[in-house]
């Protein structure tokens, strides 16, 4: 479609490398951006796409894919063409997270991920190291299994790469088996000693959410030159504030404390040793609820605090909740109500998070996010 070809004229005029009608699976894609590290592909949803059943069709296809190792980005037409720009500045954000960079980028040298700045954001989406809750919240892993996915708390396995696979801890699957129980009997997911108060009086359907704690920011020590230990301390002073929270977020106010602008490759990695040595000394626990193997999309949490706290949105993007924190609101509202529909659901969930306006990619996460859960 023309639509097609005007949003691979946009991304190919960055100098990426676009293959058009990719195919995978017996199935095809509209376009697939290719990079070192990676690929990405991309969805366009033009006026003609339409239609509860087109959606889940489409829906069900792009989870098949997913099995097979693809992540998505999606754009409608009207969006586009309201804004083709502006449209698009999620996607470049996705790709850098991906490793996935223009033709002549240098990696090693430039440091080129987005810019630090996390407090006052508007209610875009900017991109982030995401879980589309293609997600689970994720941006997308195989997930037709709920059960599987959300009775699974992992622990990193302890060695230096950042492709290290990750262990089941045994102790930490109890722990959220425990907090299905108490869900499902309508308990706090925190239980009395979790370490956010409810607020009483939010409403009937979110009565265990509690308000987002903000980590207060102090002057960190710059993690180019500083001391492994000592950035360790300053991430788990912000994870035992902010936790459970995806690790990414905690780079990135560390990093804005560290006035350090932006967080690039080789910043990255001194964060993600320092969650590993973390993780070692069992000060801090980890989930990797999106299913990926980079260090920087592990939901961290301190040691005592509760696997699942819902809570409102706070200052974080959308891709920064946790997967399993959208899941708890889901399990609430249908628990409530269970004949809610899909677009009702996804306005409760707009109105519980204060999402403002659902982008596509929106939407598509937080389908598949009650494919998931919905079902608890």
């Amino acid at each position: 479609s023309w639509f097609e070809v005007e949003v691979f004229l946009e991304i190919t005029g960055r100098g990426y490398r676009v293959l058009p009608q990719f195919e995978l699976a017996g199935y095809r894609i509209d376009l697939v951006v290719e990079g070192m590290k990676g690929r990405l592909a991309v969805e366009c949803d033009g006026d003609a796409w339409h239609g509860s059943d087109t959606y889940l069709q489409d829906m069900q296809r792009q989870r098949k894919l997913e099995r097979c190792g693809m992540d998505f980005w999606r754009i409608r037409g009207s969006t586009f063409y309201r804004d083709p720009s502006g449209a698009l500045d999620e996607l470049w954000g996705s790709l850098a997270r991906r490793g996935i960079h223009p033709s002549g980028v240098n990696t090693e040298t430039d440091e080129i991920d987005r810019p630090v700045n996390v407090s006052n954001r508007e209610n875009s989406q900017p991109a982030r190291p995401e879980t589309t809750i293609s997600v689970p919240v994720t941006q997308s892993s195989s997930r037709e299994h709920l059960s599987d996915h959300d009775t699974e708390v992992r622990q990193i396995a302890l060695s230096q790469s950042d492709t290290s696979e990750v262990a089941l801890s045994k102790e930490e699957s109890e722990v959220q088996s425990a907090f299905q129980d108490r869900f499902r009997s309508g308990l706090d997911p925190g239980g009395s000693s979790s370490l956010h108060a409810p607020e009483r009086g939010i409403g009937s359907a979110h009565s265990v959410q509690v308000i987002y704690r903000n980590w207060l920011p102090r002057p960190l020590p710059d993690p180019r030159n500083a001391r492994l230990d000592e950035v360790v301390d300053g991430l788990l002073e912000i994870i035992e504030s902010e936790g459970p929270m995806v690790a990414y977020r905690a780079y990135s106010l560390y990093a804005r404390a560290a006035e350090v602008q932006r967080v690039g490759s080789q910043i990255r990695n001194v964060f993600n040793n320092a969650i590993r040595k973390a993780l070692r000394s069992g000060k801090i626990v980890a989930k990797n609820e999106h299913e990926k193997r980079d260090t920087s999309y592990l939901i961290v949490r301190g040691a005592e605090t509760s696997p699942v706290v819902l809570r409102t949105r706070g200052d974080r993007l959308f891709d920064e909740i946790p997967p399993s924190e959208i899941g708890a609101a889901i399990i609430k509202i249908l628990r409530e109500e269970p004949q809610l529909s899909s677009d009702a659901l996804i306005q409760r969930l707009a109105d519980t998070f204060e999402l403002g306006r659902v982008t596509v990619n929106m939407r598509s996460r937080l389908l598949t996010l009650r494919h998931q859960f919905g079902n608890l």
